[in-house]
């Protein structure tokens, strides 16, 4: 009764038992193992059109989304979501995002999920295709990560990507 004074819940017309839960994905605790490799992995090569693209849109996300450090994230999520675009085709944001991921090792900066994510879907704009900006939450152990879809599949992730829960819909 507590939530739904607070608001959190509302009473329908049709009062009734609960739905079941949806039942989840499983998954084992990796305790930061399989989060972790012992090496990094060789990336496929790209276009120089990619890797042109990717460098641009990782330099732009760097910046703060062009602006200083206080509103970055918000300027970020703005910059990767402002144009709109065609549909894209799976082995094009594949090739976009390994671009983005090697030009990221070259850099002498902290180059993570969120940063090559953000410059993969802004690239990706920037060409003319459309992609889903995603980030979200895994459980035991706790761990938060972005990754780019198109047409509903994650791009250039492993198979672990179905733990992690979206903060958000997408803005495709």
């Amino acid at each position: 009764m507590a939530l739904v004074g607070a608001g959190v819940l509302i009473q329908g017309d049709n009062p009734g038992a609960w739905d079941s839960a949806r039942p989840g994905v499983p998954s084992s605790p990796s305790w930061g193992t399989r989060d972790s490799p012992a090496a990094l992995e060789p990336i496929p090569r790209a276009s120089l059109r990619w890797y042109a693209l990717g460098s641009l849109a990782l330099l732009a996300v760097l910046s703060g989304g062009l602006g200083g450090r206080r509103s970055a994230f918000t300027r970020t999520r703005r910059l990767v979501w402002k144009t709109t675009a065609d549909a894209t085709d799976h082995a094009v944001a594949l090739e976009a995002a390994h671009a983005v991921r090697k030009v990221g090792r070259l850099l002498p900066l902290r180059v993570a999920c969120w940063e090559e994510a953000a410059a993969t879907s802004i690239a990706l704009r920037w060409a003319g295709y459309r992609s889903a900006f995603r980030h979200g939450a895994a459980t035991d152990p706790v761990r938060l990560h972005a990754w780019v879809e198109v047409g509903g599949r994650a791009v250039a992730e492993s198979d672990d990507i179905t733990d992690y829960t979206p903060f958000e819909e997408p803005c495709e």
